[in-house]
């Protein structure tokens, strides 16, 4: 995984804030992963605002000194499942537009109409 790169969650994936962390499920392969620190949800939410993946861990408030296991945990969410199926995907303006665009394509299709 590039630091460089921004990262987002996958559509399909849901975060459920627990005591020991948070419960990560994936509708696509309904992989359900245990993130066994408050800490790493903090970071997984920061995905979102930051302009790259190495960024994250310092905007959600963690030390310097453990980024590198949270970066390993993020690597390890990006590759959970097959490559059809991760966790996490590279994120770009582009691709989002791309995707927006063919979801209100296909959701916009004139349905037939009744004659009365």
């Amino acid at each position: 995984m590039d630091l460089d790169t921004p990262y987002r969650l996958d559509p399909q994936v849901s975060l459920r804030p627990e005591e020991f962390g948070a419960l990560a499920y994936h509708f696509g392969n309904r992989k359900l992963s245990f993130l066994k620190h408050p800490d790493l949800l903090r970071v997984l939410e920061q995905l979102d605002t930051e302009p790259s993946l190495g960024a994250a861990p310092e905007s959600a408030g963690i030390s310097p000194r453990r980024w590198s296991s949270f970066l390993k945990a993020l690597e390890t969410l990006g590759i959970v499942g097959d490559d059809s199926c991760p966790y996490l995907r590279p994120w770009s303006p582009r691709s989002h537009r791309l995707r927006h665009a063919r979801w209100w394509s296909t959701s916009r299709r004139a349905s037939p109409r009744r004659s009365a």
